[in-house]
């Protein structure tokens, strides 16, 4: 017996946005579910075309807060690694390079490498800092490629592990240009309804 197969229309709220050049629209589903204590569990989906990508999330537990009261305060970090997790970063370069250096600073001043080692360790680094800046817009590539060119090398035993990373481009673009201006546009409407419910219950 086969499996029956049920469609079903929803209703959903689109919040477009114009940031500039940029452009967005966020389409939001909220509702609530009964828990076992007797207390309704808030959820909210979003699902946002923009011009940094696409990108969607379902919070099935956000408690029994406004879902507009939700989504305010969360950093970029956090909020992106719910949008997309494990694609919202990519390697930081200038970072790596500088933890790095700061490798052969510490081996030379605890013994584990002397002058000339650590004088040869640097100039490795600085020409696999040379051939890897021809792959810099490509992030992930030039630390890949430094990578290569310094293991083997007794500082750069924990060099995969000490790898920096950061926020790609697109996701840090669409956390400031469109996620950051909806939310604070919806934490303002949701002070708007809540004074004008106090409004309406102090009237005589």
């Amino acid at each position: 017996m086969s499996n029956e197969i049920h469609i079903e229309e929803r209703q959903a709220r689109c919040v477009s946005i114009r940031n500039g050049y940029e452009y967005g629209e966020i389409f939001i589903r909220h509702g609530s579910t009964d828990c076992r204590e007797g207390r309704a569990q808030n959820w909210v989906t979003f699902s946002c075309h923009t011009s940094f990508g696409a990108y969607s999330n379902h919070w099935s537990h956000i408690g029994s807060n406004d879902w507009r009261e939700f989504i305010q305060g969360g950093d970029c970090d956090h909020v992106m690694s719910k949008f997309c997790p494990g694609k919202s970063q990519e390697a930081d370069f200038e970072g790596t390079v500088k933890v790095f250096k700061k490798m052969i600073r510490e081996a030379r001043s605890e013994g584990d490498l002397t002058k000339d080692e650590a004088r040869n360790a640097r100039e490795m680094l600085a020409e696999g800092i040379s051939k890897a800046r021809d792959y810099e817009s490509v992030p992930d590539a030039a630390v890949a490629m430094l990578l290569d060119h310094v293991s083997g090398e007794d500082w750069a035993t924990d060099a995969w592990d000490s790898v920096k990373r950061r926020i790609n481009g697109q996701a840090k673009g669409f956390f400031e240009n469109i996620w950051t201006p909806f939310c604070e546009a919806m934490g303002r409407e949701l002070d708007a309804e809540r004074k004008a419910q106090i409004d309406e219950t102090i009237e005589p």
